[in-house]
């Protein structure tokens, strides 16, 4: 054959999938072709591609039968134009299976081989760097994989490799040829022993079936170990399987792909990337590695990733080396390693210009010069920003060819270092350098981040900023100056529209409810990945806007900047078009259609708040959870203070209870708020995937009454109990009983009078008794306090016997104490303790006593999550109950935990049942939503109006949970998302955009307990305010929850920090209070706090006054504010509580009366003591200092006109007429003889003439 035809005859590509024909010594014989479509239609000629063995060599291809190397077929698919052979001591196996040809024999230099249709699949030598390489390259780049699927891989040494991973719950393998399964664990017993691990499910099938039927969003990792990509495998290269691959992945989840080599199949690997860049909208690379036996001596990898969570393939996030046994599991590693890892992904310059070329992201870019903003150099937790997600590459194509200037800003993050580098173009460089320049050269400031052989071991982000402006001037070195402000707000402004660019699937994907809610966080995050600080600073110096304060309208508030500093042009910002080949970058999401203008994304915010949390009453601000439990059931009396004193929100933990005891609790809630005529909402929390302490054993039901001692031990004073008859209700608020008994006994209590002594026997049979000291009517019957001066154990049964008096001697009726609930069971934990934490519930118990003090310091509790067991290891830190108690992980074992405490109290923490368990150091991956919250989910989609998801970490949760509620068809359902994990909170922005793809309500709860443990006390603060801005820009509700005002639940009184930390909930649109025993009292508190007006308490605490200087002003002076004093002195009325009187007009009122609406239209004013004191009948400047009186707790109704049935509303502008709009002065006491000193006198003389207008 020429040299010619030889070359013609070489892997063509044909992708219309027609097949080549040629000529082989004169014989028509039909080719397999190199194409991504090729297929063997002849069976005959198939055959003769299948390996045989002649005179003691394998060849690949084979040699023609009975003319031995003398004809071969140069174009076999995998070997065109060459041909490969191995010495053959002993064939093991030869047998054709229902799919392919399978041979096995022995080789004197690579030991067992195993073929397929003529190709080699494996040998014992090098059989470790294909395995490896294609295991762990997906793998290790992902955080904790858990559920994998192997399409292929029937030789099992995939299995292998994936059962290093720990962190892995769950292999799945589809094999479509049981026979290379038998062969492999007869003739590769070391790669076949992946089948012998517990996780593996083995499916014997066709795998693109086998993926149809799969759950969408399943898989963590899809691992395709075929064959060569001709004949009965060719369906796994093309585009519907890729598309059934990228439906059973997570959002982030990857795909590995066996690829070919890039010596001999180029364009099948630019076709593979280019069907999996249109499909996997993450990111896409090809990797390579050396396997002496495959043709040319290398095999490809294609790597994708699915729109989700970013995942940089080059850096391994999950290294093997620091794996727990990895390395050494059943077999050492031989050829995989983190250095081969990142060196796999180094392509030759001719390949990577291949695939390079295939990039295209279409970006419409007018361009400019920049030295405006950069990067915020952040390397905290807090760095929302930086999210590779939302940033797009920089392109290398020639798209930029038409424009003058080009500047591009990126960001490299080693560790805590940060570099900063901008670029700007000349307009002389022409296309042609564009072109043939993907990175510049050494020296100059921009190198393309994924082609910088120098920053390979750092983490990239890069963003383009670009402007376009026929008269923009590059030199911006004059800060301060307009022109410069202007260029550089131009400049961010069309950062915004290239990021809605990169982002538009995302946007397009969100529910038209969050279209503009949505758009705007995407603004938000892309103003957060810029160093805004100088640019705020020359704002500040022009009397602008500031760029950290826009949060809820941040386009519109940047327009408007704009606007303003272009309002002496002619053009207009939002008239300026940007130039493009196809489509520009503002029709991408055609947000014309879109109003993002500053009011209408208030109201939105607004009325997302209302449709999750709904409407405020009056002129409240905020609202108010309460957690309730089973104590209220039947408790209406409870319920309805909590709703008279501002708790508009009632949650429900699923972590305790059960449907029937929530049934009970929420009918008493909707019960109590349709009596009260005072909508109230319900949440219900699902439990999650929480790691809790397991339940003790219940303890005795008996209760200690105990005495306060003096410091000598003598009784102080007793303990008050109080006496009830069972389900007659709470004492009245206003008494603190120690210890409340239940009496089964109405005669007993009938007979019961103020001094009467109570007798009883206690639990040990020591007689003690009771005095009655007072007696109080209560909800359902009659209760008494008592008290007793004696140390006493009670328990349910106990007889309690009235004390005769001399001279009677009917015999009195006895009463039962019932219905003590179950004494608290406890650890007590001291610093050195050793506390072993079980797997098995037979092993719940206390260590010593019922007092929880064991001598020895050593402890059991259990936990009945196995995610504890199987993610911690020796010196990871563990804390419990809220961060309360730390430890340190001394040893682990498959059903034990044991663990050192490092802090608790000085004398001892108690740890209880169901307390919460951290481990914030230690890899660990929750399901979403447990099979108990699924269940729960029914009863809370028909009985509850929010539900709250707990412990989200991951958008392949959200997911999972759009999918659950769809399936029960609950659009109006509220959805909030608690943020209590570090990888929650890091990937909030994309967790909300994920749940915006739902047309259900959203909030969020900043759960600040576990959060605080997970990610350090020392950030929580700047983590809250960080969760709020987020939220504020995607215009979500938050609720602030845990420890809020906690002493006054628990105590009735706050600390001045509580009090602090309560008013800053006034940036959120709800705060959450615990139960506790004063939790009506800390509800009254936290509404009067998050409701008052403590902006102008200056004005506020001082009177004002009408200036005397009125009268010395000349006549025409006098005209002018005539209208303004008749409005404040006619028909004032006198105020008296209670009364109502009906007036000719309304006057006006300081702007700190608080109103509501009355009956018939009529307008309830509700002064406070120190409040107001603005409307007087009969003003005169003969007033002393002593007038006005303040006077405390109006209640006056107004109805204007001639009667009650004349009255109107007043109109809101009408009632704040005149504040804010006179002069004032503060009087010293000195103007005259009876100024009020201290007081504001008002001076309408000083007032502007045009506010009279």
């Amino acid at each position: 054959m020429a040299d010619g035809e030889g070359k013609d005859l070489e892997c063509r590509k044909t992708m219309d999938g027609k097949e080549n024909s040629v000529i082989c010594a004169g014989k028509a014989t039909i080719i397999p072709s190199c194409c991504l479509k090729a297929k063997a239609s002849d069976p005959e000629a198939d055959a003769k591609c299948h390996s045989t063995v002649v005179s003691g060599w394998f060849s690949e291809p084979k040699s023609s039968s009975g003319e031995t190397l003398k004809q071969v077929y140069f174009n076999n698919p995998m070997w065109p134009g060459e041909a490969h052979s191995l010495r053959v001591e002993k064939v093991l196996f030869q047998e054709r299976s229902k799919y392919q040809e399978v041979l096995v024999f022995q080789s004197p230099a690579y030991g067992r081989v195993l073929v397929l249709d003529g190709i080699v699949q494996l040998t014992e030598k090098d059989e470790c760097a294909y395995q490896e390489m294609i295991t762990h390259l997906p793998l290790c780049s992902i955080e904790s994989p858990r559920n994998v699927l192997v399409v292929g891989g029937g030789d099992g040494g995939v299995l292998r490799e994936i059962a290093r991973h720990s962190s892995v719950k769950s292999i799945d393998i589809c094999e479509i040829d049981e026979m290379v399964i038998d062969v492999s664990k007869k003739f590769f017993p070391e790669l076949a022993l992946g089948f012998e691990d517990p996780r593996v499910h083995l499916h014997v099938g066709d795998a693109v079936e086998f993926l149809k039927r799969t759950p969408e969003g399943k898989y963590d990792a899809i691992i395709v170990d075929s064959s060569d990509p001709v004949g009965p495998a060719q369906e796994l290269v093309e585009k519907p399987f890729f598309e059934t691959i990228a439906r059973a992945l997570r959002p982030g989840g990857v795909l590995c792909n066996m690829a070919e080599s890039m010596w001999l199949h180029t364009h099948l690997i630019q076709d593979m990337v280019s069907i999996c860049r249109e499909i996997f909208k993450g990111s896409v690379r090809y990797a390579w590695t050396s396997v002496p036996t495959y043709p040319s001596g290398v095999i490809g990898f294609v790597l994708c990733s699915t729109e989700g969570p970013h995942v940089d393939f080059v850096h391994p996030i999950n290294p093997i080396e620091k794996m727990d046994d990895a390395l050494e599991y059943r077999r050492e590693l031989k050829f995989y390693n983190s250095e081969m890892h990142r060196a796999a992904f180094s392509l030759p310059s001719i390949l990577k210009k291949e695939v390079e070329a295939l990039r295209n992201h279409n970006l419409d870019m007018t361009i400019g010069a920049l030295s405006v903003c950069s990067i915020t150099p952040q390397t905290s937790i807090l760095d929302h920003a930086k999210f590779p997600d939302f940033i797009h590459p920089v392109s290398n194509g020639n798209e930029f060819s038409s424009c003058k200037n080009q500047v591009f800003l990126f960001q490299n993050r080693v560790k805590l270092a940060t570099r900063i580098a901008a670029r700007s173009l000349p307009p002389e460089r022409d296309n042609a350098h564009m072109g043939s320049s993907p990175h510049l050269t050494d020296g100059q400031a921009f190198v393309s981040p994924e082609e910088d052989e120098n920053s390979r071991e750092q983490r990239k982000e890069t963003a383009v900023l670009m402007q376009s402006d026929a008269n923009f001037q590059p030199n911006a070195a004059e800060h301060g100056n307009r022109e410069s402000v202007l260029d550089k707000l131009k400049a961010v402004h069309l950062h915004f529209l290239a990021m809605e660019q990169w982002n538009s699937s995302r946007l397009k994907t969100c529910h038209q409810n969050y279209s503009a809610s949505s758009t705007n966080l995407l603004h938000y995050l892309s103003l957060k990945s810029l160093d805004t600080e100088q640019i705020n600073e020359e704002l500040s110096v022009a009397g602008l806007l500031n760029l950290d304060t826009i949060h809820t309208h941040v386009f519109s508030s940047l327009s408007a900047c704009i606007q303003t500093l272009l309002s002496s042009r002619s053009d207009s910002l939002l008239r300026i078009t940007i130039p493009s080949k196809d489509h520009p970058i503002h029709e991408v999401l055609d947000t014309e259609r879109l109003n993002l203008g500053m009011t209408s994304m208030i109201k939105k915010a607004s009325f997302n708040q209302d449709r999750l949390l709904g409407k405020l009453q009056g002129q409240k601000k905020a609202h108010i959870m309460v957690t309730i439990g089973q104590e209220v059931v039947d408790n209406d009396v409870q319920v309805a203070d909590l709703i008279n004193s501002g708790t508009t929100i009632f949650r429900i933990n699923c972590a305790h209870g059960n449907p029937e005891i929530w049934s009970k609790m929420i009918s008493t809630v909707r019960k109590s708020a349709g009596l009260l005529e005072k909508p109230c909402r319900v949440l219900m929390d699902l439990a999650g995937p929480k790691l809790r302490t397991g339940r003790f054993k219940e303890g005795p039901c008996v209760v200690k009454v105990s005495p306060k001692r003096g410091p000598y031990g003598n009784t102080a004073c007793g303990s008050h109990v109080w006496l009830a008859q069972q389900g007659s209700g709470p004492p009245p608020s206003h008494l603190s009983p120690d210890v409340i008994l239940n009496v089964d006994g109405p005669e007993f209590l009938d007979e019961l009078e103020i001094d009467d002594t109570v007798r009883f026997s206690d639990a040990r049979g020591k007689w003690r008794n009771l005095t009655i000291l007072s007696k109080y009517p209560i909800f359902s019957g009659t209760g008494f306090m008592a008290e007793c001066i004696d140390t006493a154990y009670i328990e349910s049964g106990t007889v309690l016997r009235v004390k005769k008096k001399k001279g009677k001697n009917k015999k009195s009726p006895v009463g039962f104490v019932v219905d003590i609930p179950p004494a608290e069971q406890f650890v007590r934990l001291r610093v050195g303790d050793l506390l072993t934490i079980s797997r098995d519930s037979s092993d719940e118990q206390l260590s010593s006593s019922s007092t929880g003090f064991s001598a020895t310091g050593d402890h059991r509790v259990t936990c009945p999550s196995g995610y504890l067991f199987d993610s911690v290891k020796p010196g990871d830190p563990i804390a419990f109950d809220d961060g309360k108690i730390w430890g340190v992980v001394k040893g682990t074992s498959f059903s034990e935990v044991v663990v050192t405490i490092t802090h608790a109290g000085p004398k001892g923490t108690k740890l209880g049942s169901e307390k919460s368990i951290n481990i914030p150091d230690s890899e660990i991956r929750y399901e979403g939503l447990t099979s108990k919250d699924l269940v729960d989910l029914d009863f809370v989609a028909a009985n509850a109006d929010m539900v709250g998801v707990s412990f989200i970490r991951d958008v392949s949760d959200i997911v999972v949970l759009r999918r659950e509620l769809e399936k029960r068809k609950v659009s109006n359902l509220g959805v909030v998302l608690k943020i209590e994990t570090r990888g929650g909170f890091e990937k909030l922005p994309l967790l909300v955009l994920e749940a915006m793809k739902m047309g259900n309500p959203l909030g969020v709860m900043i759960a600040r307990g576990d959060l605080a443990v997970e990610c350090g006390w020392e950030k929580l603060a700047d983590i809250q305010d960080e969760i709020i801005s987020i939220c504020k820009a995607a215009h979500v509700p938050v609720i602030l929850a845990t420890q809020v005002l906690e002493s006054v639940v628990k105590t009735g009184v706050p600390s001045r920090a509580e009090i602090v930390d309560a008013a800053n909930g006034r940036r959120a649109s709800c705060v959450m209070l615990n139960k506790g025993k004063h939790i009506v009292e800390a509800v009254s508190t936290l509404d009067t706090i998050l409701n008052s007006q403590c902006a102008t308490a200056k004005t506020e605490l001082k009177p004002l006054i009408l200036s005397s200087r009125l009268a010395e002003l000349k006549s025409h002076e006098r005209i002018r504010v005539a209208r303004l004093v008749f409005m404040l002195l006619q028909d004032v009325l006198e105020f008296k509580v209670g009364k109502y009187e009906t007036c000719k007009t309304i006057n006006s009122f300081s702007q700190r009366v608080r109103w509501s609406k009355g009956l018939r239209g009529s307008i309830m004013i509700f002064p406070q003591k120190g409040e107001v004191w603005a409307l007087y009948k009969n003003w005169s400047s003969d007033w002393d200092e002593n007038t006005p009186d303040e006077v405390a707790g109006f209640k006056t109704i107004f109805f204007p006109g001639s009667g009650p049935d004349a009255v109107r509303r007043i109109r809101r502008d009408e009632m704040f007429r005149f504040s804010n709009r006179v002069q004032t002065y503060l009087l010293t006491g000195f103007e005259g003889g009876n100024a009020p000193k201290g007081c504001l006198e008002l001076d309408p003389a000083a007032t502007p003439l045009e506010l009279f207008r």
